[in-house]
């Protein structure tokens, strides 16, 4: 497929916000999960939604280009139910935790596709997608996706819900991928459990879609379902937006910059450094990443609420710079490399899209990524969004996801 520099995708209307930089990363050990841990997965029924066509007009409308009207004849259903799904996965010590996320289902006879949605990152532990908060973008545009005749999953990732007791493994590539398909599977299951009282058919079609800290994770979740899951899972389509899926060239361009920056894109490059001395028990002390009296500030503060000077080459230890961007930091630099994840080769379609003024992750990650699909033969497109940041081009992504998997 073609190179598409531009959206002109148009369909229906599912506005996710994802945002990449922010939450709690402190230097303190991982603590167990207190909570007993399920042999099988859990459902509870937590609220319904019924949708309004004057809400969604007006939501609508802040988005150019779309006919209301159009949109609404496509949904199969004005209400939805929603759900909170625990179920077993791993930490990234490998213990067996109890997870959760959000699953909303349309109430009707359609047989339904099912859709794992990987949010971005988020400020607030109490706004995980299974908390479904009245306050949270989820709570409307989730419920109006399950509306079209999806069948609509999203975990909310060890670090949330039932697992807020827990540090989030920012960036870790096999965490984020083995607890989203670890959900797939438990909903698959609890779809065919007649027991579960569902009322659901599933069509069997699994589609993949994710923006920011969710786009690295759909990547994630693909290749895993791909190299371990082929005979259980078959990806019809995924959706990739705007993540850093080459983590080692985004970490060294970040120290790189001499240069003012937004507090949430130097937040975020902090945070999946610590993250990954925690999570690799490197154990290296905070002023080994950071100056003083910085690493005081993230010793007594989460990343998310640390004060940091907004210039990598103010906030960043030099030495620790200087041997990252020399290679003479073997560690950082294997460990960075692991969470690559671009790398392979996909068997089904897939769409990347990135804005070309991003400037919380390089557009470089969705250019080399598409390169490299297309070089060995993967059938992919790209779509460079046009004039917008990285939260303005959510609305774009997400219209754009919905027309691409109508084509599968």
């Amino acid at each position: 497929m073609r190179k598409i520099t531009a959206p002109r995708f148009l369909l229906t209307t599912i506005v996710i916000t994802a945002v990449i930089f922010a939450s709690s990363c402190r230097k303190n050990a991982v603590t167990p999960n207190q909570q007993p841990i399920p042999k099988k997965a859990t459902i509870e029924l937590i609220g319904q939604r019924e949708l309004k066509k004057n809400e969604f007009n007006s939501r609508a409308s802040t988005v150019n280009g779309i006919d209301p009207n159009s949109i609404w004849s496509l949904l199969v259903s004005l209400v939805v139910d929603v759900y909170k799904v625990t179920y077993p996965t791993t930490d990234p010590d490998g213990n067996v935790v109890t997870a959760s996320g959000l699953l909303v289902i349309p109430k009707t006879d359609n047989t339904l596709s099912l859709v794992s949605f990987q949010n971005g990152t988020l400020f607030d532990k109490s706004q995980a997608p299974s908390n479904f908060s009245e306050s949270s973008q989820l709570s409307y545009w989730i419920p109006l996706a399950a509306a079209m005749g999806y069948i609509v999953v999203v975990p909310d990732y060890i670090g949330y819900g039932t697992t807020a007791n827990l540090e989030h493994p920012y960036q870790h590539a096999s965490s984020l991928a083995s607890s989203t398909v670890d959900m797939i599977r438990a909903v698959k299951e609890l779809v065919q459990d007649p027991s579960a009282n569902l009322h659901a058919k599933w069509n069997n079609k699994l589609f993949l879609a994710g923006y920011s800290e969710g786009g690295y994770a759909t990547m994630a979740a693909h290749r895993l379902l791909q190299e371990h899951y082929p005979t259980e899972f078959n990806v019809t389509a995924a959706s990739y937006g705007a993540g850093a899926y080459d983590i080692t060239q985004t970490a060294t361009y970040f120290l790189s910059r001499n240069e003012v920056r937004d507090s949430f894109y130097i937040r975020s490059h902090v945070w999946v450094l610590l993250s990954f001395n925690r999570i690799y028990h490197e154990n290296r002390p905070l002023n080994s990443f950071v100056n003083a009296p910085y690493d005081q500030e993230l010793a007594t503060h989460p990343v998310y609420a640390a004060q940091l000077p907004t210039n990598p080459a103010v906030l960043m230890n030099p030495v620790f710079k200087a041997n990252v961007l020399s290679g003479r930091d073997t560690a950082v630099l294997r460990r960075l490399a692991e969470n690559d994840v671009y790398d392979w080769t996909p068997r089904s379609p897939v769409l990347l899209q990135h804005a070309d003024l991003d400037g919380y992750v390089p557009i470089f990650n969705s250019d080399q990524a598409y390169a490299r699909f297309k070089s060995r033969g993967v059938n992919a497109t790209y779509i460079i969004i046009h004039g917008k940041n990285h939260p303005e081009a959510i609305p774009d992504f997400a219209l754009n996801t919905l027309q691409y998997f109508s084509h599968y």
